[in-house]
């Protein structure tokens, strides 16, 4: 029962009969064991939900070996599954496999996705060995499952402390469970051992484990959790940082406070943060040396914050930090770049600025510069959450050839946006203050391709970190990206 105790105390299970375009598996005979699918957690075949295991009982008594069972995107026919018995699907098949982990225990083998599966979408399980195959279709209105936080996938960690995190509060009692199959032992709870991160489920080993790959329940206390293994491996060393004049200690990091947000500068070292107090309550994870915006502050403020931290050795750790928040400006990011237009060049090129601060501003005497040299801006006044397109005197705004920008743009006219244009290869920018501080980076990748712009993920994106950035086909400039 220990086995299983994580994937639920109780199971259903529904038998399906082969699929009737098959043909009956050579040699069977009435000794051959019938092969069943049993669902965790329990649901009818045709709405299973989208982070589900699935039990094939007495496959492996039956004779299927793992490496010829599959879970397939569609339907599949006589030679999908002759392919999966062969270890040699087509590539088309193999595009079509959902990446799980195939275990076998006992009589039975154990199918555990390492992605959700799609709402409303068609499955099989195919056991290429006896030529069976077992439909599924995923309920397509089911809930999304908790976003694991911590670990982050492919991060080997030194105890398989877990958390997920959803948009709901949750309240549950803890309770005892293991990772599959034969994991660690523990005890899941919600929030954070001081009881910040109301929204999230946490995972707690009982004791220190062994290496290995392991992987969580489809559910928690009735809250679907996202899929994926889970990889026990050596701890990395955590070096304290040494914190710059204008910063104050946050925790293991170092953070610059501003009106209503800080910057937080994380160690180099994966760790998961929980910052609550002053309004806040926060869930995030940081990469080796990352910088983080903290936002919800109030501005002109002296507040206490709580700091609780995860490592990837398993341990928390937990402090108050103080900050004094100054008073209440514009912040000015920019957020969209377009070096490579449709239409004329350099006449269409233009940079996106926004303002994600709390009170509006005016642009005068700010500078964005380029490998070109600077470009510096007139008087425009961009409101709270409001964008500015910064364009070259020749632009035109009739979006014949490329994006117009949106009726409610700041449209800010310069004589030379850069000194021959914006690069079509890609190259850093920067906005700078008046004073000559420099408030915002842009990367010189991705490569900007024709029609396409280079847009940050959200405004509060950190600079100098490569998943801020994508590249848009479908540029908005003066809209949100």
């Amino acid at each position: 029962m220990g086995r299983l105790r994580l994937l639920g105390l109780l199971c259903v299970l529904f038998v399906l009969g082969c699929d009737p375009g098959l043909p009956t598996p050579p040699g069977a005979s009435s000794s051959t064991p019938a092969i069943e699918i049993e669902v965790v957690p329990p649901a009818p075949s045709d709405a299973v939900a989208p982070v589900s295991h699935f039990r094939l009982r007495s496959a492996a008594r039956a004779g299927a070996r793992p490496d010829a069972v599959a879970l397939v995107v569609g339907e599949v026919g006589p030679r999908h599954v002759e392919q999966i018995a062969e270890g040699d699907p087509s590539d088309a098949l193999s595009e079509r496999i959902v990446p799980a982990s195939v275990i076998p225990i006992e009589d039975d083998i154990w199918i555990v996705p390492h992605v959700m599966l799609e709402r409303g979408e068609r499955y099989d399980a195919v056991v290429g060995d006896t030529e069976t195959t077992f439909p599924i279709v995923v309920d397509s209105e089911a809930e999304a499952p908790f976003e694991r936080l911590w670990p982050p996938p492919d991060l080997p960690v030194a105890q398989a402390s877990l958390f997920y995190c959803g948009p709901d509060e949750v309240s549950f009692e803890p309770e005892e469970d293991a990772l599959f199959p034969d994991g660690p032992r523990g005890v899941w709870s919600p929030g954070t051992p001081s009881g910040a991160g109301r929204r999230c489920l946490r995972f707690d080993p009982a004791a220190a484990m062994m290496s290995g790959t392991w992987l969580a329940p489809p559910s928690v206390a009735g809250h679907a959790v996202a899929p994926g293994p889970v990889t026990i491996g050596e701890m990395n060393t955590i070096r304290a940082l040494s914190c710059a004049g204008h910063e104050v200690v946050f925790g293991p990091g170092c953070a610059a406070v501003e009106d209503d947000r800080l910057t937080l500068r994380a160690p180099e070292s994966p760790m998961l943060w929980v910052v609550s107090g002053g309004g806040l309550d926060l869930v995030f994870a940081t990469e080796p040396g990352e910088s983080r915006i903290v936002k919800g502050l109030p501005p002109s403020s002296s507040i206490t914050l709580t700091v609780e931290v995860l490592y990837a050795s398993g341990v928390w750790s937990i402090g108050p930090a103080t900050v004094f928040t100054k008073q209440v400006r514009p912040h000015f990011v920019i957020n969209e770049a377009y070096a490579n237009p449709i239409g004329a060049e350099p006449d269409q090129e233009w940079i996106e600025i926004v303002n994600d601060g709390s009170v509006g501003g005016d642009l005068e005497g700010y500078v964005i510069e380029d490998i070109g040299g600077p470009t510096v801006l007139p008087a425009a006044f961009v409101g709270p959450g409001a964008m500015a397109v910064v364009v070259n005197e020749t632009f035109s705004a009739d979006g014949e050839y490329d994006a117009a920008p949106a009726p409610d743009a700041v449209i800010v006219r310069v004589e030379k946006l850069g000194k021959n244009g914006l690069s079509n290869s890609g190259e850093p920018l920067k906005l700078t203050r008046p004073d000559g501080t420099v408030i915002s980076r842009f990367p010189a990748v991705p490569k900007p391709k024709p029609g396409a712009s280079v847009a940050r993920v959200t405004p509060e994106a950190p600079d100098g970190v490569e998943s801020s950035f994508v590249l848009s086909t479908a540029p908005t400039p003066g809209a949100p990206n």
